[in-house]
């Protein structure tokens, strides 16, 4: 039985696909908490500036991923730190978008 040799193509895509449900994920939330932010009877400060952050990492997290995908394919090198960042930010941003959407359910 042989066995196929490993393809890094394969886990590139798999990688930048993943960076970009991520992004996909965060601009649903953002559009779900704006529809139900003008659904209201007048829509926060707060709660637009919130829609805005995760509307603008969804966008550099797009980016991003797509950065990864590209330096990989050229170099065959990354660094671990970047994304371990990265992905520290992008749970920060979640994790704001929850707390938006908890308070916003409040009012």
């Amino acid at each position: 039985m042989s066995r196929t040799p490993y393809d890094p193509g394969v886990a590139q895509e798999r990688t930048a696909l993943a960076w970009q449900r991520s992004a996909l994920s965060l601009l649903i939330v953002a559009l779900l908490m704006l529809h139900a932010a003008l659904s209201g009877p007048r829509p926060h400060v707060i709660q637009l500036a919130v829609i805005a952050v995760i509307v603008l990492t969804a966008g550099a997290t797009h980016l991003y991923g797509q950065h990864l995908y590209t330096l990989r394919a050229t170099d065959g090198e990354w660094r671990s730190r970047h994304v371990s960042r990265a992905l520290a930010a992008l749970s920060a941003v979640t994790l704001t978008a929850a707390a938006g959407a908890a308070l916003q359910s409040l009012t």
